[in-house]
């Protein structure tokens, strides 16, 4: 079985998009009218740790969906390190199984360990910020609903994984739309009913269980079923995928602790040092590039099986078109999109009437360049890892802990304010991330930068001339 990657996937991947940032996009006006800044600083905090508790994921789903991708594509075994090239059209069923049973043992336990934690050490730490669950209405239930609802998104993640290793982006992408138009609709619902924050935090319980009852059907098919459903594991090769993926996983665990730190820890610090008016600033801003961001590295994202396909294949030529579409591509959306932002935001919230306020145009402008520099080491980065590579872990963890220091330096010693959430990840990044995993897959793939953007460029030209 081969995987490959089609328009309507990439397509739908775009139209997922929209409605994944979009739902948070759709019902923003709402929210910025009818929630206090006090409240909006609250909910950019939870989704803060919300991104912290992706980080116990440490990777997994992406492990769990290449492994099913070098199954499909002939490997034998899951391998600690590099891809095993087999034969594209013998699949390893029993080998499949265990992918998928082993993907259930991780996300069981990793799941209540979230749960338990937040509702222990979250819950103190929202206390302090919110003195004592006060300055919010019902914020003491609106934390323990949305720590159920960040177990149960972690728990269902590996669902969508599973799809994105055969291939099936289109449904995967399907899924997280249908979750994300419950989400809207219970969020539209339930703010007109006056309900505030708890609101969101409820739509966002409610939600999550939709896109998982696609995704069992979808992935489920008469094929995999057929060739699986009488498979038995044994707990011993469940243990011996899970040994596989840990090797990875611990690292990839590491750079993710990292990448909290250099791209979302700023909210979490921020709630500590400013006033929550602030922190809704701050986090605004980051939500709005963030969907400049996101859509900006969908393409890649969305070609990760197929990435994956050709290591395996050991196709080096075809890795170096897509991957230069994807830079050129990157580069597009951020210059129109993020442009386009920075101009206008202001102008725009100032039509919803909204209760909080962006920052200044220069500081945006700053925040702007910085996403873009470390979205395109990001994405090179990634590509790495669709190798079953991990060479990042202690130049991202340094970053990370520089990153924090240097944040509390500036907040508490400068009274630079948000200068200081926007400044640290580019002083820091800069001296090495932001160049030296571009520089890592350029050696690699033997091509200079030039002509990487030369490629992408003539790809991007091809697209476009072939849309129908």
């Amino acid at each position: 079985m081969e995987v490959k990657i089609s328009k309507k996937d990439i397509a739908w991947s775009y139209i997922a998009n929209f409605f994944n940032l979009g739902a948070n996009l759709l019902v923003l006006p709402v929210i910025l009218n009818r929630l206090s800044a006090t409240e909006i600083g609250m909910n950019y905090i939870m989704l803060s740790v919300g991104a912290l508790v992706s980080i116990v994921d440490m990777g997994f789903s992406e492990l769990c969906g290449r492994s099913l991708t070098y199954v499909l594509s002939g490997s034998k075994h899951i391998l600690k390190k590099g891809v095993d090239v087999g034969e594209r059209s013998n699949v390893d069923f029993y080998l499949l199984r265990c992918v998928i049973e082993t993907a259930k043992f991780i996300y069981r336990r990793i799941s209540l360990f979230t749960l338990i934690a937040l509702l222990t050490l979250g819950t103190a730490y929202m206390y302090k910020i919110t003195h004592g669950f006060s300055n919010v209405q019902n914020s003491l239930l609106i934390w323990i609903l949305y720590s159920v609802s960040c177990s149960l998104n972690l728990y269902f993640i590996y669902y969508g994984a599973l799809l994105r290793g055969t291939g099936k982006i289109q449904e995967m992408q399907k899924a997280i739309m249908y979750n994300k138009i419950v989400y809207i609709i219970i969020c539209f619902i339930l703010l007109f009913c006056g309900l505030g924050l708890l609101s969101v935090v409820i739509a966002n319980l409610v939600s999550p269980f939709v896109g998982r009852y696609y995704s069992y059907k979808k992935f489920y098919t008469k094929y995999i079923l057929e060739n699986t459903a009488n498979i038995v594991v044994k707990k011993n090769d469940i243990h011996e995928t899970f040994s596989a993926l840990w090797q990875n996983a611990k690292l990839f665990g590491l750079t993710m602790v990292g990448s909290y730190a250099c791209s979302e820890a700023g909210v979490f610090i921020s709630g500590l040092f400013l006033p929550m008016e602030k922190v809704a600033s701050y986090g605004l801003m980051v939500q709005l590039y963030g969907v400049v961001r996101t859509n900006a590295e969908t393409f890649f994202h969305s070609n990760s099986p197929y990435f994956c396909s050709m290591w395996a294949k050991n196709n080096n030529d075809l890795i170096i078109r897509r991957m230069s579409l994807s830079i050129m591509i990157l580069i597009c959306i951020y210059v129109i999109g993020g442009g386009g932002l920075t101009l206008f935001g202001a102008w725009a919230l100032e039509l919803i009437h909204s209760n909080t306020a962006l920052p200044c145009m220069s500081l945006m402008l700053f925040y702007l360049l910085e996403g873009l520099l470390h979205s395109n080491h990001s994405i090179f980065a990634t590509l790495i890892v669709t190798k079953n590579e991990v060479p990042f872990v202690k130049s991202s963890l340094v970053a990370g802990a520089f990153i924090i220091l240097l944040n509390i330096i500036f907040l508490k010693y400068f009274n630079l304010g948000i200068w200081s959430l926007v400044l640290s990840p580019f002083l820091v990044d800069s001296c090495y991330n932001h160049w030296r995993w571009p520089m890592w897959v350029l050696t690699d793939l033997k091509i200079t930068p030039f002509l990487m953007l030369r490629i992408g460029y003539k790809e991007l030209v091809l697209k476009i001339k072939n849309i129908k």
